[in-house]
């Protein structure tokens, strides 16, 4: 008996002490650990909810730690003492990385700003003075991502544009004929089309769209009705915006692409993008022949592209945006009843850069500073009256400040432009203010104006207000319902005429106004 109480004894007394210094082993197993905690804002200042973060070990097999932030954009990470590459991504914005070593015991902060990022299918560039997820934009805006072109495997802008609701094309004649776009019953001068920010068309005139490819596009936004409150003379009816690809592999990334068919059909391509450290690049080439169905009917296009950016600092960008476009068609005319006029061709030769400049002072300041230049060079060769050449360029100087705040945020800029065509040419500017705010959780207001002084009619003040409002937020089949409307005026220069010629003519006028709702479904 006393053998049995002396064993529970000597049982008791180890469970007791092994317990005592494993509970004491605890508390310093758990003190050992670090805390990696912070908040994600937008360039407003305003939380980012549900974006990812990853913290993966440097040096270590073992698998990364993810969370995500809250409503109020915050998170915070329990990790072991070691170095981790920290990385933050969302959708809608541009990745963040920082590599980071911890200390045992250590509590470290990670502050990050994330820009919106302007490829994504989910951001719209053209619709407002700064970039804006899609959920918040007031005007209808159609997006047309690489994915989208991919799978449709157009090679011409023309088609895919077609497809977007109230867009429409006239080509006259066969492949290299004249093709115009018309968008929401507007003439098809009423366009405004920028590629990479570069505005293409003709002074007070329209684009002619039958040699651009879609070569090296990741992006195509069209933004519906007047919006010349943000750029002026042109956007009667709306805004079409090409964006070129941009290199996002560490790795260099080479594409070739061939493809071929009848009447002597050939296309190949070939685009190098990558990063290199704070350089990212992307160049491309493309060639499209084709010798039509007769004589005289052929067509050659080529494309060349370029968008190359220097990141300075995480708040200083460069970048230069190159594209040129050059084909040849023949024009036979109509052979119904006559035979095809050989000899007849239409060569266009089209050309745009961009030069921009990005940056920041202090929190709430964000400044680009452009400079842009577009040129257009058509030769028609008639026989037998010979050879017609018609050229165009235009080229200005845009500078744009935004204060951010909070749900936020005023942008205020001046623009200068000089036109020239011909014997013609004018000389125009421009200063505009645009106000954008999240009333509440669920409603979105912006209201700008521009004041125009045009070469050809003088000063005009066209204003743009819209609102945007969820609704409802839900999940599943029937999903969130969003309301949005929007009113704004459109203003059109006259076409370049030699100097005396239509002088005092009042600019064309439109005024639009939109309301609807998005269904998810």
């Amino acid at each position: 008996m006393r053998l049995s109480r002396l064993l529970s004894f000597a049982v008791a007394i180890l469970f007791g002490t092994f317990g005592t210094l494993f509970l004491r082993a605890l508390p310093v197993a758990a003190q050992s650990n670090a805390t990696l905690h912070g908040t994600i804002t937008d360039p407003s200042g305003a939380a980012i909810a549900n974006a990812t973060i990853v913290a993966q070990p440097s040096n270590s097999a073992a698998g990364p730690a993810v969370t995500k932030s809250d409503a109020e954009g915050r998170f915070s990470l329990s990790l072991a003492p070691g170095r981790y590459r920290v990385t933050i991504k969302h959708a809608s914005f541009t990745r963040f990385q920082q590599d980071v070593a911890l200390a045992p015991g250590e509590t470290r902060i990670i502050g990050s700003r994330l820009e919106l990022e302007p490829l994504a299918a989910n951001v719209v560039v053209t619709a407002a003075t700064e970039p804006t997820p899609a959920e918040a934009t007031v005007a209808p805006v159609d997006i047309i991502t690489r994915q989208e072109i991919d799978n449709r495997q157009d090679i011409f802008l023309t088609p895919i544009l077609a497809s977007v609701a109230g867009a429409n094309f006239s080509q006259l004649g066969p492949m290299g004929g004249t093709a115009t776009f018309f968008l929401d019953g507007g003439n098809s001068n009423y366009t405004k089309v920028l590629v990479d920010g570069v505005p293409v068309n003709q002074p007070g005139g329209l684009v002619f769209f039958e040699n651009f490819t879609l070569d090296s596009v990741d992006k195509i936004e069209i933004v519906h009705g007047a919006s010349s409150a943000l750029y002026g003379s042109d956007a009667m009816s709306g805004v079409v915006q090409i964006f070129t690809h941009r290199g996002s592999t560490r790795t260099p990334l080479l594409e070739l692409e061939g493809d071929g068919g009848t009447f002597g059909t050939g296309h190949g391509s070939g685009q190098l993008s990558g990063l290199a450290g704070a350089f990212d690049y992307s160049a491309s080439a493309a060639y499209f022949s084709s010798n039509g169905q007769g004589p005289g009917n052929f067509f050659r296009d080529t494309t060349l592209s370029g968008n190359f950016g220097w990141r300075l600092s995480d708040t200083d960008t460069l970048r230069l945006t190159l594209r040129n476009n050059s084909s040849d068609a023949g024009q036979p005319g109509q052979t119904l009843l006559d035979p095809p006029i050989i000899g007849q061709t239409t060569g266009l030769h089209d050309f745009s850069a961009g030069l921009n400049w990005d940056f920041s002072t202090g929190d709430h300041w964000q400044h680009r500073l452009s400079g842009f230049e577009s040129r257009f060079d058509e030769i028609a060769v008639i026989p037998p009256f010979g050879a017609f050449d018609s050229k165009f360029n235009r080229a200005g100087l845009n500078e744009q400040s935004s204060y951010l705040f909070p749900n936020g945020g005023v942008a205020a800029g001046y623009e200068y432009e000089v036109e020239n065509g011909g014997a013609a040419g004018r000389h125009n500017q421009a200063g505009y203010v645009e106000v954008h705010y999240q009333v509440t959780s669920r409603l979105t207001a912006i209201a700008g104006s521009r004041a125009e002084a045009n070469g050809a009619f003088g000063t005009r003040v066209v204003p743009r207000l819209g609102a945007a409002y969820e609704l409802r937020n839900a999940n599943g089949f029937f999903g969130s319902t969003r309301l949005r409307t929007s009113y704004g005026q459109g203003i059109k220069e006259p076409e370049l005429l030699p100097v005396g010629c239509g002088s005092g003519l009042a600019p064309e006028q439109s005024r639009t106004f939109d309301a609807g709702f998005d269904q998810i479904l």
